[in-house]
């Protein structure tokens, strides 16, 4: 999947911390968004082989979770959004169908690329 969706999809997980705590809400958006790129780190090395654990993440996610909920606190919700969207990451990746998807580029027929109702 493209970082994008995963930058995304993290930033919606934090958007739910308003149940938890709503004045952490923008703590949590950014956690999340932080956790939605940080397991693609391993593009550098072998892709989906060291930072891709969805269930050591989801261990974790849990802890952290309890922990927010029976003491609080912003650096506590913040490690816990950045482990939840990591979670989300790798649990979006096995059903990304082991590829790495990125839009098509279309193929430009036009010399400056400029698409018009009449050619297309």
């Amino acid at each position: 999947m493209m970082f994008s969706t995963h930058i995304l999809a993290g930033a919606s997980l934090g958007l739910l911390s308003f149940l938890i705590s709503p004045q952490l809400m923008p703590v949590a958006v950014l956690a999340g968004m932080i956790g939605g790129f940080l397991p693609d780190i391993d593009m550098l090395l072998e892709h989906r082989k060291t930072t891709h654990r969805p269930f050591q993440y989801l261990i974790l996610t849990t802890v952290f979770l309890a922990a927010v909920l029976l003491q609080g606190g912003a650096y506590l919700v913040f490690a816990t959004f950045i482990l939840g969207s990591m979670t989300l990451h790798s649990f979006m990746e096995i059903f990304s169908n082991g590829k790495t998807m990125r839009p098509k580029k279309r193929p430009t027929t036009a010399q400056f690329s400029i698409i018009s109702p009449a050619t297309g």
